[in-house]
């Protein structure tokens, strides 16, 4: 089963110690001390106030990891918190997920593979964050390389071993403001960051849906037979 973690970024008139008290009204204690495996909460001065310009206090509430069906619940929960308190998200705000399918399956995960399968372009535009510099979709540049596979007169392979081995550059797997940051992947773990924007804790539904479906297509990411037929579709419909 997958471990999940989210970061929760928004604004609030609330002052820290206040965030944490109402926090532990909803269950969830704040331990910043204890480690990995404690609820944090931290500043985060790259979040900026839209709307509500007494909101200047500007979180990134850091959840532990956990199985992916209570951090589905507990997902719930902190976007009720956000919901019933003087809280704010808005264009500068993300909801990052880390997720793992286990240590060595994913790294295992093929990068080209699995930005293919999750459409991290497509993802990003439904939350309109296809443009935001801190997470810039890796599929305009696969889509960039398939174009340009389909224009070659000598073809030297298939289109998804042209995809795998050019689509994305190095630099560009380890660059973290990204779609999706493959830079712990050593370490066991991505981090999506497409998901976020202007009340963002209103879209619980579809937030979940998109959580389980980055589970799967991990999964079909770190297994060399699963989902090949849907790349090479998507492959083939990038190219045309």
């Amino acid at each position: 089963m997958a471990t999940v973690g989210f970061e929760f970024e928004f604004t609030t008139s609330l002052s820290n110690n206040e965030v944490r008290s109402k926090l532990q009204e909803y269950g969830i204690k704040v331990q910043n001390n204890r480690g990995y495996n404690a609820w944090k909460l931290v500043g985060d001065p790259s979040i900026e106030t839209r709307r509500r310009h007494s909101y200047d206090n500007g979180c990134e509430l850091v959840s532990p990891p956990m199985r992916i069906e209570k951090a589905l619940k507990m997902l719930e929960v902190v976007f009720k918190f956000m919901r019933e308190n003087p809280v704010e998200t808005n264009t500068t705000t993300g909801l990052h997920v880390n997720m793992d399918i286990g240590n060595k399956a994913t790294k295992r995960i093929d990068p080209a593979k699995l930005v293919t399968l999750v459409d991290d372009e497509a993802v990003a535009r439904r939350y309109k964050r296809a443009k935001q510099m801190y997470c810039l979709p890796h599929n305009s540049q696969i889509r960039k390389q398939a174009k340009y596979y389909n224009n070659l007169k000598n073809k030297p392979c298939k289109l998804v071993d042209y995809i795998k081995q050019y689509g994305l550059a190095q630099d560009e797997l380890e660059e973290k403001y990204r779609t999706i940051n493959f830079g712990k992947q050593d370490q066991g773990f991505l981090e999506f960051r497409m998901i976020g924007n202007t009340d963002y804790q209103c879209r619980y539904k579809e937030i979940a849906k998109d959580v389980r479906n980055f589970e799967l297509c991990m999964r079909k990411a770190a297994d060399k037979s699963a989902g090949n037929k849907a790349v090479v579709r998507r492959l083939n419909k990038m190219a045309a």
